[in-house]
């Protein structure tokens, strides 16, 4: 709620490492723009030491990071890179980037939540209900593109929607290390990035 986000950012100032700290915009946060437009949303993040990408890059040691617009009350976009490089596309919603599919040949790795992997699943069955138009397919974990190999990671995360309840859906925070390989190209520890999402 409005009335917490002092609260929330003094958290999240705690939380910033002095690295490159991001920021992109979730479902929530877009419906409070009707009390704190994106300019001040924007001032907030940055008083707290992010960089907030809303259709946006921000590029920092070989990595160039693109953060889209919520999917559900905003408007996702992607552009290109300029040049080769690494690039890590953060979004809320996985439902954002199906769409750019024809782009995935241009991004190495995808990091989005919005589903809480859907915070009550079944075992052997799966999340019972999840809040994505491709319901099961993108709830929870590590994907990987048959044709450009783009890594995708939707995690659970730490908190919940609706009824504050979950059933063999444990709340987590994903550690992801990218290496730098002999060509000087970087790439997820994938042994890692994916012993991380099964969790």
């Amino acid at each position: 709620y409005a009335c917490h986000a002092a609260a929330a950012f003094e958290l999240a100032t705690r939380l910033a490492t002095g690295l490159s700290a991001l920021a992109v915009p979730g479902n929530w946060d877009r419906r409070r723009w009707n009390w704190f437009g994106p300019e001040i949303w924007e001032e907030l993040f940055r008083e707290a030491g992010y960089h907030f990408l809303l259709n946006h890059e921000y590029c920092d040691r070989g990595i160039r990071f693109w953060g889209t617009d919520d999917f559900r009350c905003g408007t996702p976009s992607y552009r290109v890179p300029a040049r080769k490089c690494f690039s890590l596309v953060i979004s809320h919603n996985p439902d954002a980037i199906i769409p750019m599919e024809e782009h995935y040949a241009s991004i190495d790795l995808i990091l989005c939540g919005h589903t809480h992997g859907g915070q009550v699943r079944i075992p052997g069955l799966g999340a019972i209900e999840t809040s994505s138009f491709y319901w099961r397919k993108f709830d929870y974990g590590h994907y990987r593109h048959d044709h450009t190999g783009t890594h995708l990671i939707v995690t659970s995360g730490l908190g919940q929607s609706g009824v504050p309840f979950r059933f063999f859906c444990r709340p987590e925070m994903v550690l992801i290390r990218l290496h730098y390989h002999p060509a000087g190209n970087i790439a997820p520890n994938r042994s890692a990035t994916t012993e991380a999402a099964a969790k």
